[in-house]
């Protein structure tokens, strides 16, 4: 209901220069080829589904200065993975937020329709403060797939088809020191300790580089944190690290953590671009690791445990083949067990608004290892803008 009457609002936008609305519809199939331990607990060795996701981005404007902004997405799942996963559609309509802001409004069989709001907040600037209240994304993150400083709204790099990543329940203050430094304190609320968070970040710059510092608590323990970006030689130089200390009177619930990040990245004259980035986590393991999870990609991850293994690594290509060609493709590996990924894409741009994107996730590595027992997949995606 609230998607048709914020598409209904469209043609307002078009007179009245306080609304303004975009989004997207886009279908996705998806094929997964199941490996024997899936086939055996599944009785199949390939299963599917068609997406068919519209997102509606709504903001209206009180004043130059205060924002109301709601954002949605409709997804209707239908195919074998819905049937065949018991608990597909519910984990679908998981919300971890002090809200809960996501149902599946009907189902069958081997369909579902779920609508989420994953963006609800109010937004007010005063001269050199900003306050945003209610659900938003908190971007601390300065890398590009592993972010130890993304303390409020972790997203995995494997979820490609969610761009605009999730958000957090929270109220956020920031106040702005020129054109280079700001100091932002954010609270994010829950009904457990374990999902509150409270932090501080301050950013400023320093000979060339954009720093950024944080700390505060993140559910059971202390947290102390830095990040940069800047460039070396022409090529962007960015990390982030974040320590996490037991508070007093948990350390039964928690353990001390290291998590550290970084990443180099280069353009090409011709267009080629490159990136590489490397991920230490201290409570990953280096031995075997009993992964069974059917579907990674929406692994609930947090910016303490990025990963389960201790040395990851990552490589990145891409490049405009021609104006309505880009090719890209990624590989992570877990650097001690030697499984790992790999991610090529090709997007056609058929015109302005209307993109079609095919992709393969491919996983590699023996059965108890990090990647070793994950389905392989490919999608074709056929996305219209507005």
């Amino acid at each position: 209901m609230i998607g048709i009457l914020i598409l209904c609002l469209t043609s307002v936008s078009a007179q009245d220069k306080k609304y303004q609305v975009s989004g997207y519809v886009k279908n996705m199939e998806g094929v997964f080829f199941l490996g024997s331990s899936m086939e055996e607990q599944l009785g199949t060795n390939m299963m599917d589904y068609n997406l068919t996701h519209q997102r509606l981005n709504f903001d209206y404007f009180f004043t130059s200065d205060l924002l109301f902004t709601v954002q949605m997405r409709n997804r209707f799942y239908v195919g074998s993975m819905v049937r065949d996963i018991p608990f597909f559609a519910d984990y679908t309509a998981y919300d971890n937020g002090k809200v809960d802001m996501s149902w599946n409004i009907a189902t069958g069989d081997n369909w579902f329709l779920n609508t989420n709001i994953d963006r609800l907040y109010i937004d007010y600037t005063y001269q050199l403060w900003n306050l945003t209240v209610g659900r938003q994304r908190i971007n601390w993150g300065i890398n590009f797939v592993w972010n130890p400083n993304d303390l409020f709204n972790t997203y995995n790099y494997l979820d490609f088809d969610y761009e605009e990543r999730p958000g957090a329940d929270a109220v956020k203050l920031t106040r702005y020191f020129g054109y280079t430094a700001s100091l932002e304190v954010a609270y994010k609320m829950a009904d457990e300790m374990i999902d509150r968070t409270l932090a501080a970040s301050y950013r400023f710059n320093l000979k060339g580089y954009d720093i950024q510092i944080i700390g505060g608590w993140k559910g059971y323990d202390l947290v102390l944190g830095t990040g940069w970006t800047g460039n070396i030689k022409g090529a962007g130089f960015r990390g982030e690290m974040s320590y996490f200390h037991p508070m007093t009177g948990y350390k039964d619930d928690s353990k001390e953590a290291l998590v550290a990040s970084l990443s180099l990245d280069y353009t090409f004259p011709k267009g080629l671009y490159l990136q590489t980035s490397f991920l230490f986590n201290s409570l990953g393991t280096t031995g075997d690791i009993d992964q069974e999870n059917l579907l990674y990609v929406d692994a609930n991850l947090s910016a303490k445990n990025l990963s389960l293994g201790k040395y990851e690594g990552f490589v990145q290509a891409s490049y405009q083949l021609s104006p309505i060609t880009y090719i890209s493709g990624s590989v992570i590996t877990n650097l001690s067990d030697g499984s790992g990924y790999c991610g090529p894409s090709v997007t056609f741009s058929i015109l302005d608004n209307l993109d079609l994107m095919t992709m393969g996730q491919v996983f590699w590595g023996k059965s108890l290892s990090e990647y070793g027992n994950q389905p392989n997949s490919a999608y074709i995606r056929l996305k219209y803008s507005f």
